[in-house]
C-alpha cells in the first residue's frame, strides 16, 4: 500500500496551475468517500509553484492521503499514440484517481500491436489508460457517459459546451470520423486521429 494511495495530476503552464477547482472538487469527492469528516487538502493554499517551474509545460502529481501531501514535478510531452486496442473488462473501476495502476498496467501488457488500450466495459466505450475519450461525428464531439474517471478536463469541456455526452457502445465507434484522448495535460488543440487507428 502506498503511503500516498491517491493523486491530482495537474498542468502547470509557465508558473500557471490549470483548471485547479476542477481538480479540487475530485479531491473533494474522494475525501468525502473515503475520509468522512476529514477536511480535504486545499489544493491552492498547499500549491506553491517553484520559480525553477515558471516556464514550460510541467506535470503536478500532488499525491496525498488522509493527514498530508507530497508534489512531483516533472517536465511534460504527451504520449504519442499508434493506435489503440479495444480491450474488455468487466470488473475495472477505477473511480478514484489512485496511484495504485496495476489494473492498467496488466491491460497495457496485451495491447499489442497498439500502444494504448481503449477499455470496454459492459459492451460501453469508457477511457484509455491514462485519459477520457471523445469522439468526432461530423457536427459534434461527443464523450462517453460510461468513463472510467470523471476527469477534470472532460468535466470542464462539458461545462463549456465544447462538448457533449451520450453511452456509447463498442460497435457504435465506425460511425464517427475522428477521435482525441483528453486528459488534464493534453491541450484541446491536439491533432484528431482517425477512428480507423482503433482495433477492435
Amino acid at each position: 500500500m502506498s503511503l500516498y494511495p491517491f493523486v491530482e495530476t495537474i498542468r502547470v503552464h509557465n508558473g500557471s496551475v490549470q483548471n485547479l477547482i476542477y481538480h479540487q472538487n475530485r479531491l473533494n469527492a474522494t475525501f468525502l468517500h473515503f475520509y468522512p469528516g476529514q477536511k480535504p487538502h486545499d489544493l491552492q493554499k498547499s500549491i506553491k509553484i517553484p520559480d525553477k517551474y515558471s516556464s514550460g509545460l510541467y506535470k503536478l502529481r500532488f499525491l496525498y492521503n488522509k493527514h498530508s501531501f507530497y508534489l512531483e514535478y516533472h517536465p511534460y510531452k504527451p504520449k504519442q499514440i499508434n493506435c489503440l486496442k479495444t480491450i474488455h473488462a468487466n470488473h475495472i473501476d477505477y473511480r478514484f484517481k489512485k496511484t495504485d495502476r496495476t489494473q492498467f498496467e496488466e491491460l497495457l501488457s496485451v495491447a499489442t500491436p497498439c500502444n494504448e488500450i481503449l477499455i470496454v466495459k459492459n459492451g460501453f466505450i469508457t477511457d484509455t489508460s491514462f485519459s477520457n475519450i471523445v469522439f468526432f461525428d461530423g457536427k459534434k464531439w461527443i464523450t462517453p457517459t460510461t468513463y472510467l474517471l470523471a476527469g477534470t478536463y472532460r468535466q470542464y469541456l462539458l461545462d463549456t459546451k465544447k462538448i457533449t455526452q451520450m453511452p456509447i457502445r463498442l460497435q457504435d465507434i465506425t460511425s464517427f470520423t475522428y477521435f482525441k484522448l483528453i486528459n488534464a495535460l493534453l491541450a484541446w488543440d491536439m491533432q484528431p486521429m482517425p477512428v480507423e487507428k482503433i482495433i477492435i
